[in-house]
């Protein structure tokens, strides 16, 4: 090393490569690279943390609902039925319906017509002992908003003789023994029921994958952006590990708690994986402009997700 050193400062001369002020610029843009690769972390962390408060304030799990009802009855009598929600459930441990538009997979009523049934039904309750034992079919739970801002929350099922229902917050349970009721209310949930079996599931995924698939390929070729390596150094596969195996924790995490009913929460968790995924590939690969893939794919994945959804609902 020292002969080479020896060599090249004979050729070129011992005098300074580099001006003073060429240097300091040198150093500047040094420091100031290495500032930056500090600020993706902390932007992450931010939309991460700014998500989350988003999510505990305007969350449906935040929004603290209760009722002053001696009976459903009574409330049923005094006050207008505003909206009500409903979704299929089978568990009597859990209630999966809620305000409009908070609950993926629930179907919302707000005609009159509608809210003048629901009213009917719960004047001509009648309070009872139900039979855990009793074979019941077409559960339902209810997510009920009065004019007068009270809500209650019901479990209604139907079997061969009576329609019922149980208030979640008092526990008590009635029955409705008028026939021309208990039909109209399964006239309604089957009108409104929506069912989507495997195979539309599938054609779906499929659809979904060659569409993204096509885009990426379409901007690959455009914009010149190279398909491989796929990585480029071994930060940038490290980042993107990390990010996916957050993703698994998360969805595992949301799952066990039923955070995924929740438009809220959904919304969120897609808005940072996307965010994450795009600043990853810009910090890594702007140079090749890699990240026009990340952010054209996930633009299409959400207008495939709303089409889907619109198609659900």
């Amino acid at each position: 090393m020292t002969f080479f050193k020896n060599k090249l400062d004979k050729e070129l001369g011992e005098a300074p490569r580099f001006s003073q002020p060429l240097q300091k610029r040198i150093l500047q843009h040094v420091k100031h690279n290495t500032r930056r690769s500090r600020q993706y972390p902390l932007i992450a962390i931010g939309a991460v943390m700014i998500t989350l408060l988003l999510l505990y304030v305007i969350g449906p799990w935040g929004q603290v609902e209760t009722t002053k009802h001696a009976t459903i009855v009574e409330l049923a009598e005094q006050a207008e039925i505003k909206q009500f929600t409903m979704v299929q459930n089978w568990d009597e441990e859990s209630f999966k319906a809620g305000r409009a538009g908070w609950i993926i997979g629930q179907q919302a009523y707000k005609e009159e017509s509608e809210r003048k049934l629901l009213k009917q039904i719960l004047q001509q309750a009648t309070i009872t002992l139900r039979d855990n034992n009793l074979t019941t079919y077409a559960n339902r739970d209810v997510w009920v908003e009065f004019d007068n801002g009270q809500v209650i929350k019901l479990k209604m099922y139907l079997n061969d003789t009576e329609l019922g229902f149980t208030d979640q917050q008092t526990k008590i349970s009635y029955k409705v023994k008028d026939e021309n009721l208990a039909s109209a209310y399964k006239n309604l949930i089957q009108r409104s029921e929506f069912t989507i079996n495997s195979s539309d599931l599938i054609t779906f995924l499929v659809i979904f994958i060659f569409i993204g698939w096509l885009v990426a390929k379409l901007l690959r070729r455009k914009f010149n952006i190279p398909k491989e390596p796929k990585y480029v150094n071994e930060g940038h596969q490290r980042s993107v590990y990390i990010l996916k195996f957050l993703n698994v924790i998360f969805i595992f995490l949301f799952s066990i708690n039923g955070w995924l009913l929740y438009t809220a929460a959904t919304s969120a968790f897609l808005a940072v994986v996307i965010i994450s995924s795009i600043m990853i590939e810009y910090y890594y690969g702007r140079e090749e402009k890699r990240h026009y893939v990340s952010i054209i794919s996930s633009i299409v994945m959400l207008l495939a997700f709303f089409i889907f959804f619109m198609y659900i609902f």
